[in-house]
């Protein structure tokens, strides 16, 4: 029969979810839910570590995005399933979101019930949490006023450009020379337009900084895996060493 678990999900104190999803569903399915359930984007890279613990190599299951060989994790979260691992009342594993900002939730298995759950379900929810600090309502208002004020210094330009008088009242620095010329070549639909392209200029250019950040995320997992690699190495060295000077003392002591 198929089965499902009931999950508590903390994401600090006085913030947390009850998740029912099925034992079938895959962690990066989990994954969606738990971020649903607090409203986050999904706009950067995740892992799960089954061992409950942080940065946990031997256990963690990171999102597709990486070279997951080279990171020395166990699994893609696209491909591995909840119930590989067998969980039952009372375990505990952790979701790491943005490799940067380190959103950490703390899941504890509260049930597993014998019953198919086709799509994660919210079965409570307590508390808030924000994954950016910014007021939409005051950003759409800065948009608002810049878009106003852009049309009003375009009006105010093909006004000049007719009536080619001084520019002291224009309110944009441009000579009537200049004025007249933009009157004459362009419309205000194709000035507004060019706008607007400048606009989506902007918004490709921040996407490509996202992208940016997620490669530097990926880098710095890397870095990582290679310095955990390299205390490996020395405490391995130290071991030989202090191995082979304990044999050499107790030659000593039957020469």
């Amino acid at each position: 029969m198929a089965k499902s678990l009931v999950l508590s999900v903390s994401a600090g104190t006085g913030c947390y979810r009850h998740i029912q999803i099925s034992e079938g569903s895959t962690l990066m399915q989990l994954s969606s839910a738990i971020l649903d359930s607090v409203d986050f984007f999904d706009d950067h890279l995740h892992s799960f570590f089954m061992s409950n613990r942080a940065w946990d190599q031997d256990s963690e299951y990171a999102c597709p995005g990486g070279d997951l060989e080279e990171d020395g994790v166990c699994g893609s979260t696209d491909k591995v399933k909840l119930s590989k691992f067998r969980l039952t009342k009372g375990d505990k594993f952790l979701y790491l979101f943005d490799y940067g900002d380190e959103w950490r939730f703390q899941i504890r298995v509260l049930h597993v019930i014998d019953e198919p759950t086709a799509r994660p379900l919210v079965l409570k929810s307590v508390g808030e949490i924000q994954q950016y600090d910014f007021d939409e309502d005051e950003d759409e208002d800065d948009e608002a006023d810049y878009f106003d004020s852009v049309h009003e210094k375009v009006v105010k330009l093909f006004e000049f450009g007719r009536s080619i008088e001084g520019t002291e009242n224009i309110g944009v620095a441009i000579t009537p020379e200049e004025a007249a010329g933009a009157a004459k070549g362009l419309n205000y639909e194709k000035v507004w337009a060019a706008l607007m392209e400048s606009r989506h200029q902007m918004e490709e250019s921040e996407r490509r900084m996202e992208e940016y950040k997620l490669e530097c995320e990926r880098q710095m997992m890397s870095l990582r895996e290679d310095l955990n690699k390299s205390i490996a190495s020395i405490d391995n060295s130290l071991s030989r060493l202090t191995a082979a000077l304990l044999t050499e003392e107790q030659c000593e002591k039957f020469m």
